[in-house]
């Protein structure tokens, strides 16, 4: 049957902002203790885990699951993003945020981690007006698109898309493109809810098109902006080796930060996994 859908097309990029702003107004932190995770990757049973997520802004994040043979730990701190699974590369694998751009170039083995993009997904970042233009979808009339276009330091710009269903009123997705509009990563949020006057979705699914894996989170209580501890933002410490992904790059292929991104060799040309040199374990 026809429903009046929550948002008119008419809107302009100001007034769809404030809509969207509104819903997690005066939201600066979540967790959930109650968090399954599912991983896909390729040729792969599908792995199914249990653990705790929580997001604070500006760019704090901490994702770890785990079963009884597999682990994994995503997470983002004031000054570097980590990645550690377990079966996988022994290893944690670290990177400063401004080397985050740069590591999208070279296939390291790392899914797309980029705390300020997560921070908007997760709803804890207001949307910036000045940042985006709105147009219409491509289904019918049923989505309004913000797109924003952000300068990369490799010389190659990044395009962010956040598909807005009108029906409901609700982001339905958070994509981003590289120059080539080729997607470096999709998520797809569903199953909002109301936490304490703040809308959430209880269900996230992050698509990884270059490593062709996907990961499904689904959260059950939510407790928006607890206490959270200092200790929950460093990185694991499992007496593993922990390396740093930029450096590995720029000694591979001789570059500094900041150079065009022709310094790399061509994308088939470039190795799944890198070999990376041991990251001190104190620089935190």
């Amino acid at each position: 049957r026809y429903v009046d859908p929550a948002l008119p097309m008419t809107l302009s990029t100001t007034e769809l902002v404030d809509y969207l702003n509104r819903q997690n107004q005066g939201l600066e932190s979540w967790r959930c203790t109650t968090t399954r995770m599912e991983v896909r990757l390729p040729n792969v049973l599908p792995v199914r885990l249990k653990g705790n997520i929580a997001c604070q802004a500006p760019r704090r994040f901490r994702l770890t699951a785990d079963n009884v043979i597999a682990r994994a730990d995503l997470g983002s701190n004031d000054n570097r993003c980590w990645f550690y699974s377990r079966p996988g590369e022994p290893a944690v694998m670290t990177w400063k945020h401004e080397d985050s751009a740069m590591i999208q170039q070279v296939p390291s083995g790392v899914p797309y981690i980029d705390p300020n993009w997560l921070m908007l997904v997760l709803g804890v970042k207001p949307l910036d007006a000045s940042d985006y233009e709105v147009s219409h979808g491509i289904s019918g009339g049923r989505e309004l698109w913000l797109s924003a276009i952000e300068d990369s330091p490799t010389g190659r710009s990044l395009r962010r898309v956040i598909k807005v269903e009108t029906i409901r009123g609700v982001i339905r997705e958070h994509s981003v493109y590289d120059s080539e509009a080729n997607p470096l990563v999709r998520a797809h949020l569903s199953r909002h809810q109301s936490f304490n006057g703040h809308l959430i979705p209880k269900l996230v699914k992050l698509q990884f098109p270059q490593m062709d894996s996907e990961i499904t989170l689904t959260f059950e209580d939510i407790e928006t902006n607890p206490h959270l501890s200092d200790g929950l933002w460093r990185l694991p410490d499992n007496n593993i080796k922990v390396v740093d992904v930029g450096n590995v790059i720029r000694q591979r292929y001789g570059v500094q930060y900041g150079e065009h991104e022709s310094a790399f060799p061509p994308v088939n040309s470039r190795r799944a996994h890198l070999e990376p040199p041991v990251f001190r374990q104190n620089d935190k």
